[in-house]
């Protein structure tokens, strides 16, 4: 994925240029979790949407539930001046699993939850426990930490207050991908930002493919317990 192609007119905005914690004013630039539709990877036959399912939107502390965009030094986090998200983290990351559940064969209605009341007896129902980049001052590589789950619910519409059953729950990065969305030695400040944008493009491949394959086994699950 070419930067030219994912600045923030497009569907797959990533980051363009220019994120920065300081420096000269410059245009504000957006960056999405949002990398498209994953290769389907259901093979159930067209005409075979029978399942519904609510899609609630992530849960995630105070300091990630705004578009601004985390840098972490040791106890500290800062906000890059010029670069945002497109979106609080926990719409965007909602807009994937959203997609991803409509791509698949298996969903009549997806529906997207603002919070409130649904009327919906299965649920997808993540939290963000942290998102943020960091960086190595002596080996001058950046990281971006991404650290959170998505669960799948049953609950009864009948009950008000219902909590649910937890039938399944997923972290959001793929088990043993944890902590590998990292740059080579970044040397200078205006190679920053494209290193960002490569550890973004990257985490949402991943989420992407990651999403497919949620969506897929959530579906699994729900057919079977109907």
């Amino acid at each position: 994925m070419r930067l030219a192609a994912v600045c923030v007119a497009t569907t797959l905005g990533v980051v363009a240029a220019g994120c920065s914690v300081g420096g000269e004013s410059r245009p504000m630039e957006f960056l999405t979790l949002d990398a498209g539709s994953a290769p389907r990877v259901d093979g159930a036959p067209a005409g075979a949407k029978t399942l519904r399912v609510v899609v609630e939107r992530f849960r995630a502390p105070e300091i990630y539930e705004d578009a601004r965009i985390g840098w972490r030094e040791g106890a500290r986090i800062q906000h890059f001046k010029f670069c945002r998200w497109a979106g609080p983290p926990s719409e965007l990351l909602q807009q994937v699993f959203v997609r991803a559940l409509q791509d698949t064969a298996r969903f009549e209605h997806v529906e997207r939850s603002a919070g409130g009341r649904s009327d919906s007896e299965f649920s997808l129902a993540g939290e963000i426990d942290a998102i943020y980049f960091t960086n190595s001052a002596t080996a001058g590589q950046w990281e971006l930490r991404l650290e959170g789950f998505i669960r799948l619910v049953r609950q009864d519409p009948a009950k008000r207050g219902d909590p649910g059953t937890v039938m399944a729950e997923w972290p959001l990065v793929e088990p043993g991908k944890e902590g590998s969305f990292v740059t080579g030695a970044v040397t200078g400040d205006d190679a920053i930002p494209k290193a960002l944008s490569t550890m973004v493009e990257a985490v949402a491949a991943h989420l992407r493919d990651r999403s497919a394959l949620i969506a897929k086994e959530a579906a699994e699950r729900i057919a079977a317990a109907r």
